[in-house]
């Protein structure tokens, strides 16, 4: 596994586990055991002192307590961002393709159904379906450049 996708992997289990209670002692195990499958004992350590860096202190109430925290806008976004560029790591349009091409086969199904049998409700699902395969299709292409501006060429 590549140093970025390490790397944009510490800082997305960072952000999960800083969610509602915390970084715990378990989320710190997983993460570790994680790495071990993948990486020598010195690389582990190399990237456990990244995640503990990502994951800041633990903040505590006056009974030691992990004080709960609602999740803020920006690690939602930066959340988004770390997904995309893993994705961007893999060949996205092997992965969004086919997707996009079940989408938008089974919304004309759909809208034919609708539209032989009258059924506005069907139509509009179908509709929605087209629009769904859009959306997907979009988000492969989003990656697919993330990965070529990022000069990877394992994307191509």
């Amino acid at each position: 596994m590549s140093d970025g996708i390490l790397k944009a992997l510490m800082q997305l289990f960072a952000i999960i586990a800083k969610q509602d209670d915390g970084a715990t002692a378990s989320e710190r195990k997983f993460v570790e055991e994680f790495l071990y499958f993948q990486l020598s004992e010195d690389l582990v350590k190399e990237y456990l002192v990244q995640y503990d860096e990502f994951v800041g202190p633990v903040e505590l109430d006056e009974e030691g307590n992990h004080v709960k925290k609602l999740t803020s806008v920006k690690d939602s976004v930066r959340t988004l961002g770390f997904i995309l560029s893993v994705s961007a790591f893999f060949n996205p349009l092997r992965v969004f393709f086919p997707i996009f091409v079940f989408t938008e086969i089974s919304g004309v199904v759909v809208i034919l159904v609708g539209i032989l049998s009258s059924n506005l409700l069907a139509t509009g699902l179908g509709i929605l379906s087209l629009l769904a395969g859009i959306i997907v299709f979009s988000l492969g292409l989003l990656t697919h450049v993330v990965g070529f501006k990022l000069g990877d060429e394992t994307t191509y």
